[in-house]
């Protein structure tokens, strides 16, 4: 997991909001088994779109912006468009669906 940018509450909106264009952020937990899971899954989606900004929050360590988000399970993945919320996804989900939300972000 330490192949992205792990955010913290201090720099998410630097990193994420202030980004113009797609962002996508894995919230995770390191204790959760199907994060472990989702991992590799990220890993390959973020290396297919490198015209996106993909990043990783571990959730304990942004609990304000994850509290702000209403993220209520991990593994979530948000997607961002120009800083502002764009589509979310709940679990373990596979690369077709990363890539089915991300053409509905655009």
């Amino acid at each position: 997991m330490a192949d992205f940018p792990i955010l913290t509450d201090e720099n998410f909106a630097s990193e994420v909001k202030d980004h113009k264009g797609v962002a996508v952020v894995d919230f995770f937990g390191e204790w959760c088994p199907p994060c472990k899971v989702f991992a590799p899954v990220f890993k390959a989606f973020a290396a297919a779109h490198p015209e996106v900004k993909c990043v990783k929050a571990e959730v304990g360590g942004v609990p304000g912006t994850a509290s702000e988000l209403g993220i209520m399970a991990v593994p979530t993945t948000v997607f961002f468009k120009d800083g502002a919320p764009a589509g979310a996804l709940q679990g373990a989900v596979n690369q077709d669906t990363l890539e089915e939300a991300l053409a509905k972000v655009g």
